[in-house]
């Protein structure tokens, strides 16, 4: 029997970036809990992390929600983000 693994993927398993974006995305994160602004990163999840964040935020009117959900992927497909 042939034993294989795989590469352990901390990270948004299919976001493209590179090491170096990955790392200024780090050392933008420290500088700010360093200022005391702290936030959470999205772009520094991993899918289970994004999930798991997801579901503990309480909404209220589901609706409303989803409109501000579309107008955020509105905004940055406009900004070449997505």
């Amino acid at each position: 029997r042939t034993i294989t693994s795989t590469q352990r993927l901390s990270i948004k398993e299919d976001a493209s970036r590179t090491p170096e974006q990955i790392e200024a995305s780090k050392q933008e994160q420290l500088k700010e809990q360093a200022r005391g602004q702290g936030r959470w990163r999205e772009d520094l999840a991993s899918h289970g992390e994004s999930s798991i964040a997801a579901d503990k935020q309480g909404v209220a009117d589901h609706s409303e929600h989803m409109k501000e959900l579309q107008d955020q992927g509105k905004k940055k497909g406009e900004e070449g983000a997505l």
